[in-house]
């Protein structure tokens, strides 16, 4: 529950780290500004994480492959397939520039993540 709202939180940071909230959140909002992790924004409405470093923490926490998959070699091609896709980064495949005419990822951008 707590990730699902960390998840969409992270997710919808503008570029000042705040994020709105709904009202059904605000159970979360109270639980999380008590044990430290978000506060409340200048912007009025709005929550930020208390500071730079616990969101890129909990963006590592919760967006990054779990470190216990097996370390053996993929068996299948589909195994493979899904673990390259979970350890990639989101964030700098949606936020880059190496996008076509069609706002398509180019091939060379998936190489280089």
């Amino acid at each position: 529950m707590y990730t699902n709202f960390l998840r969409s939180a992270l997710y919808n940071c503008d570029s000042n780290s705040s994020f709105t909230f709904s009202f059904y959140d605000v159970d979360f909002l109270h639980d999380l500004s008590k044990i430290g992790i978000i506060t409340k924004s200048s912007q009025k409405g709005r929550y930020e994480f208390v500071a730079p470093i616990m969101r890129i923490f909990m963006s590592q926490r919760l967006f990054t492959a779990p470190t216990n998959l097996p370390r053996s070699p993929s068996e299948t091609f589909d195994e493979f397939l899904m673990r390259s896709i979970e350890r990639m980064c989101l964030s700098t495949l949606h936020n880059s520039f190496g996008k076509g005419v069609t706002s398509r990822l180019l091939e060379r951008t998936w190489q280089m993540e």
